[in-house]
């Protein structure tokens, strides 16, 4: 994968700040849906490779896709997307860019990708990669998401 350039480091550093994801990421009730998240699913992406014309809208949209996270709710993705629009559109990316976040974040939901998205396959991919992982690791996974859920 590519190095960002400095205008794209800037924008995802700016909307990161913009959309408070910070905060909103170290809130108590998250066991998993956690910075820890965020950093291991841009880590699979750096390995999945995706398109070069698509690593700044997968990038961003990992920051974003957990973005509001209470487990009670059945919207989350779509509150989620509408984090991501706000704070981009604050930082001044393109209406191209932010349309393509908010569709990837809204993929998240489901994770049900069309054949020829490869943006959206290798989010959805890294985002559930854990379910693939060691078994020591997935019992960590398991108990901080039933945390999640008390």
């Amino acid at each position: 994968m590519r190095e960002p350039t400095e205008d794209e480091a800037r924008l995802l550093d700016a909307a990161v700040v913009a959309g408070g994801l910070g905060p909103r990421y170290s809130q108590p009730h998250r066991a998993y849906h956690n910075l820890m998240h965020v950093e291991d699913v841009l880590l699979r992406i750096e390995e999945l490779e995706p398109p070069t014309e698509h690593e700044l809208s997968v990038a961003l949209a990992a920051w974003f896709h957990d973005a509001v996270y209470q487990p009670e709710r059945r919207d989350n993705e779509e509150r989620s997307a509408y984090v991501a629009y706000d704070a981009l559109e604050q930082v001044g990316a393109s209406p191209e860019l932010i349309a393509e976040v908010v569709r990837l974040v809204k993929l998240t939901a489901s994770h049900e990708v069309a054949p020829d998205d490869a943006a959206g396959a290798v989010l959805c991919d890294a985002d559930l990669a854990i379910l693939g992982s060691a078994p020591d690791r997935y019992s960590a996974y398991a108990a901080a998401i039933r945390q999640e859920y008390v």
